[in-house]
């Protein structure tokens, strides 16, 4: 498990750059087994040099009171939430289209992260703000620990930012109401969220491989309740980040977990022909699209690959395991980095950096415990890249007490390691996940607009494609659009996204359909994706006895929305008469003559 409890110290400079920064974050809760531990639960919000107001608010359900803080500069807040609450704020049930998203605003820029439990499923969740957002993903994870207690199963949560997102899910294995390899198409409003998880709780059965693409950005939670090593079983998850965030250089330090609980990293590919070397080896074949592969590390560990992935760190302290998504090293990482250290147990931290910047780092403004000597270059790295774990006594970091780790001049990456050898382990990063994203490519419907925000450095400059040079992009018409940055440690990036447009006229429905009073008009939309008539309906056909006009609002395949309308007229059956009745003898021939003279047929 994965706990930061953030402290932003006062003498924080406004200028450096922080670890996951951001003023809008969106956010999903997973569903966390009740039997094992899945409350309190609670949102940390950090400030740094600039007090904030933050609104939490779950904007697709109306209910719900939005909570408003005023966070002091250089403070953190805790909201906690009342148990009674608890089943509008975890994701369940599975296969439904819910209510339950979260947002959170802020007026400065400030971290966040969600926390489970109290004692023996603890576990956090670090919120990546726009870093999490986009509109393709491969769910990662692992397929070595099963989950032990019997309502512990592996899920991902999905939630949509934006009115009207379409959604499609290929799970790569059975999930609650569906099939592996099946396309799960979703119309998901503001706020709206969806839960996919596994039927079975064996290790090869997790959700790691699924797909997960989208039209418009959306944020993914995800979620392995109770993994089990040889004798003790914790909550794994994090907030995942799309696939234009991922790298193809890692860094892994070892943790702490004892030799026989097989301390591991776990790689999901995206591109098939995705090829792995750990500190310069080979490691066999070639991966294709959405596989997992594990490994396990040795105390550093540096990981290439030849396709962007996901990589995902399971380590801990004892038994006691943990996860976290891990960032790629290139142009990301942070210059200083807040904490507090829970308890008295051990205390590990973990640190990557640039050969260069080992005997710059400071700790609380005193560079006598973070020595050069804690260092050692990483394996296959040709000495550009060292890493240090080092354990630190109550006497060093005191327990609840605020502490800083800053380097000035070299970005790093940061990993804590907090708990007691059975009693529960916290682990995670909190480093700057992001170099420069500005989102996949963009399909609009005509007339509407987009805003591209890069997922980046919020200190950075930018310059645009249009030569403006805010931190925004407004689109609406077709082409290419591109941004490039230059943030406070000199790298400078750039990103391109394309923009196409397509037509919201794609209908042709205004008819006019008469039938007979008593008998069902049967209006018919066409074949798209989703619809909603006038009355409420939401199906493709509505079948009626009623006179009267009828719209349709029609979304295609595409995500565009357009209007059919229908108008129904009655008609009354004419009155049909064959004359009074008549008595003939056998076999005299007798003609009997309708009433109406143009009717279609007779019978």
């Amino acid at each position: 498990m994965k706990l930061f409890l953030i402290v932003i110290l006062a003498f924080l400079l406004s200028q450096s750059l922080l670890a996951q920064r951001d003023t809008i974050f969106w956010f999903v809760a997973p569903d966390v087994s009740l039997i094992h531990e899945d409350r309190p639960v609670r949102f940390r919000i950090s400030t740094g040099a600039e007090p904030t107001t933050v609104r939490i608010s779950q904007p697709a359900y109306q209910p719900f009171s939005p909570v408003t803080v005023s966070i002091p500069a250089n403070s953190t807040r805790t909201h906690t939430f009342q148990n009674f609450q608890l089943s509008q704020i975890e994701n369940s049930p599975p296969n439904q289209i819910l209510n339950k998203g979260f947002l959170i605003e802020s007026t400065a820029l400030v971290t966040v992260y969600y926390e489970v439990g109290f004692s023996n499923n603890i576990d956090i969740f670090t919120l990546k703000g726009r870093n999490s957002l986009g509109q393709h993903f491969v769910i990662p994870g692992q397929n070595f620990w099963r989950n032990q207690v019997s309502d512990s199963y592996s899920s991902f949560e999905l939630i949509a930012t934006l009115d009207k997102t379409i959604i499609a899910i290929i799970p790569n294995i059975n999930i609650v109401g569906h099939q592996a390899g099946d396309t799960i198409k979703l119309i998901l409003n503001k706020g709206q969220t969806y839960s996919a998880r596994a039927i079975s709780q064996e290790a090869q059965n997790t959700l790691a491989g699924s797909l997960v693409l989208s039209n418009k950005p959306i944020a993914i939670t995800l979620s392995d309740d109770s993994i089990f090593g040889n004798t003790c079983y914790d909550l794994a998850g994090d907030q995942l980040v799309p696939i234009g965030i991922l790298g193809k250089e890692y860094v892994v330090q070892r943790g702490e977990l004892d030799a026989n609980e097989n301390e591991r990293i776990f790689i999901t590919s995206v591109y098939d022909n995705t090829s792995i070397k750990i500190n310069g080896v080979e490691m066999g074949i070639p991966m294709m699209a959405r596989e997992i592969k594990g490994f396990e590390t040795s105390e550093r560990n540096y990981i290439k690959t030849s396709e962007p992935v996901y990589l995902m760190q399971y380590t801990g302290i004892g038994c006691e395991i943990g996860a976290a998504l891990i960032p790629s090293i290139n142009c990301k990482g942070s210059n200083q980095i807040a904490f507090t250290r829970s308890g008295n147990d051990s205390f590990f931290v973990n640190l990557i950096v640039k050969n260069g910047g080992q005997s710059q780092f400071k700790l609380n403004g005193s560079s006598n415990l973070i020595s050069s000597n804690n260092f050692s270059s990483v394996p296959g790295t040709n000495n550009e890249w060292f890493s240090a774990k080092i354990a630190y006594s109550t006497a060093q970091i005191a327990p609840e007490s605020p502490n800083i780790i800053t380097n000035e001049n070299f970005s790093f990456q940061l990993g804590f390691l907090d708990g007691g050898r059975r009693s529960g382990a916290r682990f995670g990063y909190f480093s700057n996940f992001s170099s420069l994203f500005i989102g996949d490519d963009i399909t609009l419907c005509e007339g509407e607009k987009r805003t591209i925000s890069p997922k980046g450095d919020p200190d950075a400059q930018y310059t645009w494609s249009d030569g403006s040079t805010g931190s925004f992009l407004e689109v609406s018409e077709p082409g290419k659009y591109w941004v490039k940055t230059i943030n406070n440690s000199g790298c400078e990036l750039r990103d391109t996204l394309e923009v196409r447009i397509n037509p919201s006229n794609f209908l042709d429905l205004n008819k006019t359909i008469t039938v007979c009073r008593g008998d069902y008009a049967t209006l018919d939309a066409g074949n798209h994706f989703g619809f909603l008539w006038n009355n409420g309906f939401t199906g493709r056909r509505l079948n009626t006895l009623v006179k009267g006009n009828y719209t349709v609002d029609v979304t295609n395949f595409n995500g565009c929305v357009d209007r059919g309308f229908f108008e129904v007229t009655l008609v009354d059956p004419p009155a049909l008469n064959l004359g009074q009745d008549i008595i003939e003898c056998p076999d005299s021939g007798l003609m009997i003559s309708s009433n109406i003279l143009d009717a279609d047929s007779y019978n």
